[in-house]
Protein backbone atom coordinates (compact mmCIF):
# COMPACT_ATOMS: atom_id res chain seq x y z
CA UNK A 1 0.00 0.00 0.00
CA UNK A 2 1.38 3.04 -0.99
CA UNK A 3 0.39 6.46 1.07
CA UNK A 4 -0.71 9.51 0.13
CA UNK A 5 0.91 12.81 0.83
CA UNK A 6 -0.83 13.48 3.92
CA UNK A 7 -1.21 9.68 5.19
CA UNK A 8 2.74 10.02 4.76
CA UNK A 9 3.13 13.04 6.83
CA UNK A 10 0.53 11.47 9.47
CA UNK A 11 2.40 8.42 9.56
CA UNK A 12 6.16 10.37 9.93
CA UNK A 13 4.96 12.67 12.85
CA UNK A 14 3.42 9.30 14.55
CA UNK A 15 6.81 7.54 14.25
CA UNK A 16 8.28 10.90 16.16
CA UNK A 17 5.48 10.67 18.76
CA UNK A 18 6.23 7.17 19.49
CA UNK A 19 10.43 7.73 19.64
CA UNK A 20 9.38 10.87 22.44
CA UNK A 21 6.87 8.22 24.27
CA UNK A 22 9.66 5.69 24.09
CA UNK A 23 12.01 7.51 25.60
CA UNK A 24 9.94 8.60 28.50
CA UNK A 25 9.61 4.77 28.76
CA UNK A 26 13.32 3.91 28.95
CA UNK A 27 13.38 2.65 25.58
CA UNK A 28 11.22 0.04 25.98
CA UNK A 29 7.64 -0.38 24.31
CA UNK A 30 4.62 -3.24 24.29
CA UNK A 31 3.86 -4.29 20.87
CA UNK A 32 -0.12 -3.74 21.75
CA UNK A 33 1.02 0.47 22.10
CA UNK A 34 2.95 0.16 19.12
CA UNK A 35 -0.46 -0.96 16.91
CA UNK A 36 -2.80 1.25 19.16
CA UNK A 37 -0.76 4.63 18.52
CA UNK A 38 -0.87 3.39 14.57
CA UNK A 39 -4.71 2.39 14.60
CA UNK A 40 -6.25 5.26 12.47
CA UNK A 41 -3.99 4.68 9.00
CA UNK A 42 -4.81 0.94 8.94
CA UNK A 43 -1.43 -0.15 8.14
CA UNK A 44 -0.24 -3.43 6.17
CA UNK A 45 1.74 -5.98 8.22
CA UNK A 46 5.05 -4.92 6.07
CA UNK A 47 4.38 -0.83 7.57
CA UNK A 48 4.05 -2.41 10.69
CA UNK A 49 7.34 -4.54 10.35
CA UNK A 50 9.43 -1.79 9.03
CA UNK A 51 8.12 0.84 12.19
CA UNK A 52 9.59 -1.80 14.48
CA UNK A 53 12.50 -2.43 12.84
CA UNK A 54 13.06 1.62 12.82
CA UNK A 55 12.46 1.47 16.17
CA UNK A 56 15.19 -1.63 16.64
CA UNK A 57 17.66 0.64 15.02
CA UNK A 58 16.71 3.35 17.78
CA UNK A 59 17.85 1.33 20.30
CA UNK A 60 14.20 0.38 21.40
CA UNK A 61 12.80 -2.68 23.14
CA UNK A 62 9.36 -4.03 22.08
CA UNK A 63 7.88 -6.43 24.32
CA UNK A 64 5.30 -9.06 22.29
CA UNK A 65 3.84 -9.47 25.88
CA UNK A 66 1.99 -7.19 27.72
CA UNK A 67 1.72 -7.00 31.85
CA UNK A 68 -1.59 -8.09 31.65
CA UNK A 69 -0.56 -11.70 29.96
CA UNK A 70 2.22 -12.13 32.41
CA UNK A 71 -0.40 -11.54 35.38
CA UNK A 72 -2.73 -13.92 33.76
CA UNK A 73 0.00 -16.60 33.49
CA UNK A 74 1.28 -16.08 36.99
CA UNK A 75 -2.82 -16.65 38.35
CA UNK A 76 -2.95 -19.48 36.24
CA UNK A 77 0.14 -20.90 36.98
CA UNK A 78 -0.64 -20.36 40.38
CA UNK A 79 -4.19 -22.42 40.99
CA UNK A 80 -2.27 -25.15 39.37
CA UNK A 81 -0.34 -25.14 42.55
CA UNK A 82 3.05 -26.65 40.54
CA UNK A 83 6.42 -24.37 40.50
CA UNK A 84 7.00 -23.01 36.78
CA UNK A 85 10.21 -20.81 36.08
CA UNK A 86 10.71 -18.93 33.02
CA UNK A 87 12.93 -21.86 31.67
CA UNK A 88 9.60 -24.26 31.91
CA UNK A 89 7.90 -22.20 29.52
CA UNK A 90 10.44 -21.71 26.84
Amino acid sequence: MTMDENTRAKYEEKIKTLLAMAKKKKNVLEYQEISDHFADLHLEEEQMDEILDALEKSGIDVLRITMMMISRMKNCFCRMKTKWTWKTLI
